[in-house]
This record gives structure tokens, C-alpha cells and sequence, in this order.
């Protein structure tokens, strides 16, 4: 399962067997598994913010 985060970190990139490779651009959104250390240790520095969907874009994605 994954979560969207918007990152706010420097431009960056990453190549995880676990999850594939994703491009981490200021502003952008990007979605990434809550349970991961890497994804763990970008929260703690306040990098990536979880983003919150409406129900209508839930449904949308289903």
C-alpha cells in the first residue's frame, strides 16, 4: 500500500527494489509506502507531508 506526500525536500531521486524509482521534485506529489525507513526518515525531516484526499477522489482512483 502506498500514501501520496507532497515533498518539499531537494531535488532528488530514488531507486528502491522495494518500490521502483521515483523522482522527488520540490512541490511535487509523490507516492511512496508509509512503512518504508526511507520514507520514514524523510518525514522526520520534514521533507514529505501526507496528502489528503477528498472522498471524491478516492472513489476516482478505485
Amino acid at each position: 500500500m502506498r500514501k501520496d506526500y507532497k515533498y518539499s525536500g531537494p531535488l532528488s531521486g530514488i531507486s528502491s527494489k522495494k518500490f521502483g524509482d521515483v523522482m522527488l521534485i520540490p512541490g511535487g506529489v509523490v507516492s511512496m509506502p508509509p512503512d518504508n525507513e526511507y520514507t520514514k526518515r524523510l518525514i522526520r525531516k520534514g521533507w514529505l507531508q501526507e496528502v489528503k484526499m477528498s472522498s471524491r477522489e478516492t472513489k476516482r482512483r478505485k
